[in-house]
């Protein structure tokens, strides 16, 4: 999974993960930012492998910073930087569009968000819980294919 940020007046940080077992399996920091000493960027990546996906990114930064020490020289980035790119990666943009801000209003974790607004569609429009057949699995593969996945579609959305 990808990611991205730039931070205002930042160079842009990039970050792919694979996440195992609800950790982050393998971490790769990069981007056109300056970053000494020559290991700091693989020190990085190391810790932050094994790290719950859900951790939030102020316990990323923490980690970052710990990790980098005070004798690191960051120029275009810093460590929350870091820590966004690496969000960005583990939640669709949707999510971050929409659950995040009410995070930060309310305080409340992804789970408790996710859960309120799942209780809400469930009283009003009476939702209840169901698996996905194989056959719908396949249709919505397919429109994803054909219709979401068009430059057409791509270009209006844009």
């Amino acid at each position: 999974m990808h990611g991205e940020y730039k931070p205002p007046g930042g160079k842009v940080v990039a970050a792919d993960v694979e996440v195992a077992d609800g950790r982050l399996g393998r971490v790769q920091v990069s981007g056109d930012f300056f970053l000494e000493p020559g290991d700091a960027l693989d020190r990085v990546n190391a810790a932050l492998t094994g790290i719950p996906v859900d951790a939030d990114t102020s316990v990323i930064t923490t980690r970052v910073k710990a990790t980098l020490g005070s004798d690191a020289m960051l120029a275009g980035f810093t460590a929350g930087a870091v820590a966004t790119a690496v969000r960005r990666a583990l939640v669709p943009a949707s999510a971050v569009k929409h659950v995040d801000p009410l995070r930060r209003q309310t305080r409340l974790s992804r789970a408790e968000i996710i859960d309120t607004l799942t209780d809400h569609f469930r009283r009003r429009y009476g939702l209840t819980p169901d698996a996905i057949t194989g056959g719908e699995l396949r249709a919505a593969r397919e429109l994803a294919r054909a219709k979401f996945s068009s430059s057409e579609w791509t270009a209006w959305v844009s």
